[in-house]
């Protein structure tokens, strides 16, 4: 018995470039451009960087300017997605009873950065005689679980995951343990990320994530690194009985979640454990590692399980806005969520249309693929080769 299928997601939010609410995501998707802009990050002395960054008036935070003057970055992208997954789910914040059972588990890698950098610049420069007094609650990862259960109330477990880009995986995983254990009667789930900082750069640099030419390419012979962006999404998962008692809209359920040292043995795991058959994926949303090494070992894996399943669906919408990091998993769920709505594929965008076509089903390219879709694996791997795959269903 699938125990994962009690459980489902009742609302979600998301905030990245060019998409601060999932219908202006979604219109992004669809869209063929990118949303990558060049900032300069060092200054006018060097060469600008191609990344993702969210104009400050989509981002519908909802807090005051005291409280902004406390919060990074990040932690303000996650408030915004927040308020969207609460509204959506019509969560009732005046329940104290619900808000005591309601947890808040998120992923998140770079922390406040963008909060301490400036801050640690200008503490250097006058010999160590000014900080500010909210560096230390706005610099680490844990800041916006901290933060949301403050805002709102909320008393249930909560906890922070740093995995890079497969971080809100786990958060997704411990989130239906902790559900299925009556620990929690409800739970924000997702991811936020806002590594746009000189030292981040340069730290995302080194690791070898990023492309030196300022190209995100997945899947092409010319793949050799993703770009940066920004973004928050968040879930509301809860089970369907409680669900149908205050009113709430089901929108997907995660039946399965799988882990391994390959793309085939994760996605393998999570088949089994949501006792589904490759047979029954309809698409697949792909994890755009974008190394040409690591592209072709997703799709051998595909090619391995999916052998018998020539109508498979791939593609790999984060090619548009970025590499999101913590957020990164959490933001592909938002996809699956709309794609299952909308029976539609949103494409790799690809300007040069020169993705490399896979062996077994079709990579969607260009534009976008209306279909019927009832199941979706999301794919996800870290720095380490460590894979993570979820499967959302309708």
């Amino acid at each position: 018995m699938n125990k994962n299928k009690d459980y489902a997601i009742t609302g979600y939010g998301v905030c990245v470039a060019k998409g601060g609410n999932p219908e202006a995501y979604w219109k992004m998707l669809l869209n063929n451009e990118s949303v990558f802009t060049n900032q300069n990050l060092f200054g006018p002395a060097f060469p600008a960087q191609t990344v993702a960054v969210i104009n400050n008036e989509d981002i519908k935070h909802g807090l005051t300017k005291r409280q902004l003057k406390k919060l990074d970055r990040f932690s303000i992208l996650a408030m915004a997605a927040t308020r969207q997954a609460l509204q959506m789910s019509q969560f009732p914040l005046d329940n104290e009873e619900r808000r005591e059972h309601c947890g808040v588990l998120l992923g998140n890698n770079t922390g406040g950065w963008g909060f301490v950098e400036p801050q640690m610049a200008a503490l250097y420069a006058s010999d160590m005689n000014t900080l500010s007094p909210y560096v230390a609650t706005a610099w680490f990862p844990t800041a916006v679980q901290g933060e949301v259960s403050i805002l709102f109330g909320l008393r249930g477990h909560s906890k922070t995951y740093s995995a890079e880009n497969i971080s809100a995986g786990f958060a997704f995983e411990q989130a239906l343990e902790l559900l299925q254990e009556r620990i929690l009667s409800s739970c924000l789930v997702g991811g936020a990320e806002a590594p746009i900082t000189q030292l981040v750069y340069n730290a995302c640099m080194a690791a070898g994530l990023l492309s030196e030419t300022g190209e995100y390419q997945p899947y092409t012979k010319q793949a050799e690194g993703s770009l940066l962006g920004e973004g928050a999404a968040l879930f509301m998962v809860e089970s369907k009985a409680q669900a149908r008692q205050h009113g709430a809209k089901i929108y997907a359920t995660l039946e399965g979640i799988g882990k391994g040292a390959t793309f085939a043995e994760s996605m393998s795991n999570c088949l089994a454990q949501a006792q589904k058959m490759a047979t029954d994926i309809d698409y697949i949303i792909l994890s755009a590692r974008a190394t040409v090494a690591e592209d072709q070992q997703e799709y051998a894996a595909i090619t391995q399980l999916f052998k018998d399943h020539p109508g498979i669906l791939m593609s790999a919408p984060k090619s548009k806005y970025g590499n999101l990091i913590g957020a990164s998993m959490a933001v592909d769920v938002v996809t699956a969520c709309l794609a299952l709505e909308k029976q539609v594929v949103p494409p790799t965008y690809s300007p040069t249309s020169s993705v490399i076509p896979p062996s077994i089903g079709e990579h969607v390219v260009v534009n976008p693929k209306s279909a019927k879709i009832n199941n979706i694996i999301v794919n996800g791997q870290d720095n380490y080769g460590q894979c993570l795959s979820l499967l959302i269903s309708n």
